[in-house]
């Protein structure tokens, strides 16, 4: 597991697994936190 994954499971807990928010917190695609 990298930094980013660790990131995008932090910011996921954080958003309560709403994917839509996360990849908005982390300026990134939902497909792309999804892809992780």
């Amino acid at each position: 597991m990298n930094f980013q994954q660790l990131r995008i499971v932090q910011e996921a807990v954080r958003c309560q697994f709403n994917l839509t928010e996360v990849a908005s917190a982390l300026f990134t695609s939902q497909s792309g936190v999804s892809k992780h």
